[in-house]
């Protein structure tokens, strides 16, 4: 979802927009997991306030 504050709304009127999310940001889980292989194990931690809480 993309969020935009419009400061003149009438400039967006009478044409059609929408937005695509750029390639970069699809991300295979196969490919990520075998690049994470690549590093020395290390135990993954959430702490409070961080996201994925």
């Amino acid at each position: 979802m993309l969020i935009v504050k419009l400061f003149r709304p009438e400039v967006l009127e009478g044409r059609d927009w929408w937005f695509t999310d750029p390639p970069g940001y699809t991300v295979d889980e196969l490919v990520l997991e075998e690049f994470d292989k690549t590093f020395p194990y290390k135990e993954k931690l959430v702490l409070p306030g961080q996201l994925g809480q």
